[in-house]
């Protein structure tokens, strides 16, 4: 009776298989990592889609920090994109979404 009594207040875990499945997401997340030149290819093909105008989603690095900037594409140029007054150089381009696509264009 003194042993059962006991079992009641043994430690709970109310988060059980949670550590198990970040573990199980952490190993797909490694095994899907881009290589430099894969992430290059994939800028340079949404690249090739983009249109003055177009709003789009550009994760970059900017000095020392990734920055997520979302807006209208006002210019292209072999070395930069322009959102709005922002410049951002094509070589620190992680990904793009094209949110939105001109349709007169």
């Amino acid at each position: 009776m003194q042993n059962n009594r006991a079992c009641q207040f043994a430690p709970f875990n109310a988060l059980s298989g949670y550590y198990e499945n970040i573990a199980k997401t952490g190993i797909k997340t490694i095994n899907h990592t881009l290589t430099k030149k894969e992430i290059e290819d994939n800028v340079m093909n949404t690249i090739k889609e983009l249109n003055i105008t177009d709003y789009v989603e550009i994760i970059h690095l900017n000095q020392v920090n990734y920055l997520k900037t979302i807006g209208q594409i006002r210019k292209i140029t072999k070395k930069y994109i322009y959102i709005a007054k922002t410049q951002i150089e094509i070589d620190n381009i992680l990904k793009i979404n094209i949110i939105e696509k001109n349709k007169y264009l």
